[in-house]
């Protein structure tokens, strides 16, 4: 099979994203761009809400091709009559899955109900050019010029400054980032989304790529021309309080581990301006904090988690999430040690026919829990062995003896015995 370019990758993403915003308003979806639109049924429906019309009889449960290529015909027909210029793109191509025609036909529809919808008639412009000309415009008095929706645009400062000219304050520190080009474009992408209902229709990381996809950018950026903060947007904000420029790193961010194990990591907040940071911890148990800080300086962060797991920590800072956020850490069982396992309430004297119960406490003893029992009788195994696990590491331990004699309870922890095994009990009757 053929690499896929990397252009139609991105731009698969971006134009599924930009579809499924508009399906959602038919309580439908795509997954796969070229192969949910095959049978017409979607591509249909996407037509009818951005024309506000019916596109005639759909067949919902097409089971045939002569079938899907009519639902198709009828979306392609609708947006036809409508001013959407399709070169070289029929029905035959969007229910074979051709990749490029069927990226060709979203991409008309783009240009025809979103950005061609912005720009109108009266320039004279191709819609690039006057897209790349408002931006321009809205940028010129931050003295910054996009020559290109591409490259121009992969080091990270564009897009705040965009967002900051569209809702003075939104961005405030966009003239002062740290050297996080991902990361300043995700705390961008966020704050668009949130206070200016732009949807982040290409990844933080696709748009720092030197290759980033012209179409996809039009796409995200034309978003912007119509944008206002929404109520509550919280514009106006002091300068010097960015959390775009805050830090996070350390060994327990880098490497295992241990559990019951003090660790460590630092947040680096000295080039974020004068403000608060807070933390807020996920994971199998609460892990015992410490925050030890200096004027000036990264605060420390040690922890100790009681319990195995993946902890994710969520960083604010000022009430916003940093880039990065959340961290994880990922804590590790402690080695296993059979000489710390310690069983309770057997023998010597085991009942013949009755359950008889013993518990096993490991909780001290590391590992991950692996319990092996074996019960040897004189002649036979002891029957129906039974053990369930209490948490914690602590387990109990049901069995039933049918003969009388000496058995052996073999105990093992991590394929090592435990103190005192194998143990002798004695199988009587009461």
């Amino acid at each position: 099979m053929a690499a896929v370019e990397p252009w139609v990758a991105v731009q698969k993403k971006t134009f599924e994203r930009w579809v499924n915003i508009h399906l959602e308003k038919r309580q439908q979806a795509v997954v796969d761009l070229f192969e949910d639109l095959r049978d017409g049924v979607r591509l249909c429906f996407l037509v009818e809400v951005l024309t506000k019309d019916s596109v005639g009889r759909i067949n919902k449960f097409p089971r045939y091709r002569s079938q899907k290529l009519e639902n198709t015909s009828l979306a392609l027909r609708k947006i036809t009559a409508d001013g959407v210029k399709l070169v070289n793109i029929g029905p035959e191509d969007v229910e074979s899955g051709n990749n490029k025609l069927t990226l060709g036909l979203i991409w008309s529809i783009i240009l025809k109900y979103q950005i061609s919808a912005y720009i109108g008639d009266k320039t004279g412009q191709s819609p690039l050019q006057w897209l790349l000309e408002w931006l321009r415009n809205k940028l010129k008095p931050k003295n910054l010029r996009p020559n290109n929706l591409t490259k121009d645009w992969n080091d990270g400062k564009l897009l705040p400054a965009l967002v900051d000219a569209v809702a003075p304050g939104l961005f405030p520190d966009w003239d002062s980032l740290s050297d996080d080009p991902v990361g300043n474009l995700k705390t961008a992408m966020g704050l668009a989304k949130d206070w200016l209902g732009v949807t982040p229709l290409i990844s933080p990381e696709d748009m720092a790529n030197p290759n980033v996809d012209e179409k996809s950018m039009m796409t995200y950026l034309s978003q912007f021309v119509n944008a206002e903060p929404r109520q509550g947007a919280p514009i106006g904000q002091h300068k010097g309080l960015n959390a775009g420029n805050v830090r996070v790193y350390g060994p327990a961010l880098e490497e295992d581990v241990l559990v019951n194990t003090e660790t460590r990591f630092f947040i680096d907040a000295t080039k974020a301006g004068k403000g608060t940071v807070s933390l807020a911890f996920g994971g199998p148990a609460q892990p015992k904090v410490d925050v030890r800080s200096k004027p000036g300086e990264p605060q420390e962060i040690v922890l100790t988690a009681p319990k195995a797991g993946d902890y994710d920590v969520v960083i604010n800072f000022e009430g916003k999430e940093i880039p990065h956020s959340p961290v994880r850490i990922h804590v590790v069982p402690e080695d296993p040690d059979s000489t710390k396992v310690i069983v309770k309430d057997l023998g010597p004297n085991v009942q013949i026919g009755p359950i008889n119960t013993f518990s096993i406490d490991g909780s001290k003893a590391g590992g991950s829990g692996f319990l092996e029992i074996g019960i040897n009788g004189p002649t036979l195994p002891a029957n129906q062995i039974f053990i369930e696990h209490k948490g914690d590491q602590k387990f109990e331990c049901k069995f039933v003896v049918v003969e009388k004699g000496t058995f052996l309870v073999n105990v093992k922890w991590h394929g090592e015995h435990v103190p005192g095994s194998p143990f002798e009990v004695v199988g009587s009757k009461k």
